[in-house]
């Protein structure tokens, strides 16, 4: 019978949301995510203003400024992609959303254009910071250098039922 049978767990690929120099957890320019406070993270500074999907999934949130949003795989794997540093204080102004929440959306998928040298204008932070926000069964990092190109490998990882 079918419906006993367990829920196979998903492992996937997470990608690069965007091409530039890899930033490991700890050396993150804000607290909160280089501590680890809304869970495992990484960042990328960015080389170009186009962040792209890095899995298959649905929006799950998007911050109505652009600079924030969530997104959920099919097995729960959950990623908050947060674009900059006190970049909400730009009021959306260098940021262009195209995606609403709900939307699905496949890896490599657009998902918001901005503006990083008018961000590092406002003596902000404009790396790209990816927080895992669901319990990770597993998570392997494939990064080799610290280069990264947008839609590159970075992580196999999959989430805890």
């Amino acid at each position: 019978m079918s419906w006993f049978r367990k829920k196979k767990k998903e492992t996937g690929e997470v990608r690069a949301v965007v091409g530039g120099t890899y930033v490991e957890q700890e050396k993150l320019p804000d607290p909160v995510f280089s501590q680890g406070m809304m869970g495992p993270a990484f960042g990328i500074d960015p080389t170009s203003g186009n962040v792209t999907a890095p899995f298959d999934g649905t929006v799950s949130m998007m911050f109505p400024t652009g600079h924030a949003l969530g997104l959920t795989r099919s097995d729960g794997l959950e990623l908050l992609v947060h674009i900059g540093v006190d970049t909400v204080n730009l009021n959306g102004e260098g940021f262009q959303a195209q995606v609403k929440e709900g939307q699905p959306v496949k890896q490599g998928d657009l998902l918001v254009k901005f503006d990083p040298a008018l961000v590092r204008s406002r003596n902000l932070s404009p790396v790209v910071i990816c927080a895992f926000t669901s319990e990770l069964r597993s998570c392997s990092s494939c990064v080799h250098g610290e280069q990264v190109r947008a839609g590159g490998v970075l992580f196999e990882a999959s989430a805890t039922e």
